[in-house]
């Protein structure tokens, strides 16, 4: 049947080699599509992870699991922080006195899934240390340079991938809606 959802592989898949930008710019598409209708009516998911994606048997991707979506303008942020999946959390998912996370901290999500699509590996991997982990997330300290990785890609894919996961939400793409059409003028 056309359209099921197909399963993505989990994580290990998903890093086991580097995609084409084609490829990439279509998971990044489809999910900043996904998440622009969210976004339009005040709902940020909070939890966007290559584990909440998944790929149709169609060839486009769909944006699973918005359990822990919230509306903007509605309260229940939890003292302790955010929810979120370890290795796709943005800078802020950890403070939750700033409000939390916002439209812009799922571009930053999807920053993460481009990066890992296009590299094989996160740039900000979870490896076991919480500490670790959460510096260098607040820090912007991402893993490997994107352009050292895949020189082969033009310069106004990596300015879009590092706008992205920029660690303040003003320098990034506002929302979904903005991040999917960066997305399709550069295909």
């Amino acid at each position: 049947m056309a359209g099921r959802a197909s399963e993505w592989g989990g994580l290990t898949g998903f890093l086991s080699h580097p995609w084409t930008w084609s490829d990439a710019a279509r998971l990044g598409w489809d999910v900043a599509d996904g998440l622009s209708a969210g976004h339009a009516v005040g709902v940020v998911h909070r939890d966007l992870s290559s584990n909440n994606v998944r790929r149709l048997d169609n060839g486009s991707y769909k944006v699973m699991d918005f359990g822990f979506a919230r509306h903007t303008l509605l309260s229940g942020i939890t003292v302790a922080g955010q929810p979120g999946t370890a290795g796709f959390l943005s800078p802020e998912h950890l403070n939750s006195y700033s409000g939390g996370p916002t439209p812009a901290s799922d571009v930053f999500c999807v920053g993460i899934l481009l990066f890992t699509a296009l590299t094989g590996t996160s740039p900000f991997p979870y490896q076991g240390d919480d500490d670790d982990y959460l510096r260098r997330l607040i820090n912007g300290n991402i893993s490997t340079s994107l352009t050292s990785v895949r020189p082969d890609l033009d310069d106004s894919v990596v300015e879009l991938v590092m706008r992205c996961l920029h660690r303040q939400p003003a320098r990034r793409y506002i929302n979904g809606a903005r991040l999917r059409d960066a997305i399709g003028a550069l295909v």
